[in-house]
């Protein structure tokens, strides 16, 4: 959970029960020095990802009894970071930004780092992102009223982001 105008992350044990009043805190996250905007797990990889107004994006990975950040390399983010979101099988991340741009991450091993490619294709701000569930496309929203729907494919993990659709 990111609390509204807050910049930590708060990670309840919820012990399969609805009622929040018995949720227990077992972890607080303080990597972000501004409000947390965009939050995502992955059940696969058991990763979670985090964006803010700070203009970070960070991924933390459970190693023993912490969530450990990663490095997660980012270009072209000159406003906040609005949203984010895993693929399906946690390989890839997309986050949508406050300066109309699609960010495309993916991991590096050879560099145990996060890399990420980013593409201007909207008018406005991008609110919202969807993969496919096969990591094939990414779907973005943004407050321009349109709906841009783009290739994952990253050539030799450098290239160009073809956009197939956009729909107003």
């Amino acid at each position: 959970v990111a609390p509204n105008n807050s910049s930590d992350i708060l990670i309840y044990d919820t012990g399969n029960n609805k009622d929040i009043t018995t949720w227990k805190l077992i972890y607080v996250i303080e990597e972000h020095s501004q409000q947390v905007c965009g939050l995502d797990w992955s059940p696969i990889t058991n990763k979670i990802i985090s964006c803010g107004h700070d203009k970070n994006v960070v991924v933390y990975a459970l190693e023993g009894a912490r969530w450990t950040p990663s490095l997660v390399i980012l270009s072209d983010l000159e406003r906040a970071a609005l949203c984010t979101r895993w693929s399906g099988d946690g390989s890839l991340f997309g986050v949508g930004t406050g300066n109309k741009r699609i960010i495309l991450g993916y991991y590096e091993p050879a560099n145990n780092w996060w890399n990420s490619v980013s593409y201007k294709v909207h008018e406005s701000s991008v609110v919202a992102l969807s993969f496919h569930p096969k990591q094939l496309l990414l779907a973005s929203a943004s407050t321009d009223k349109k709906i841009v729907i783009a290739s994952c494919y990253i050539a030799e993990q450098k290239g160009e982001l073809e956009v197939w659709e956009r729909v107003t």
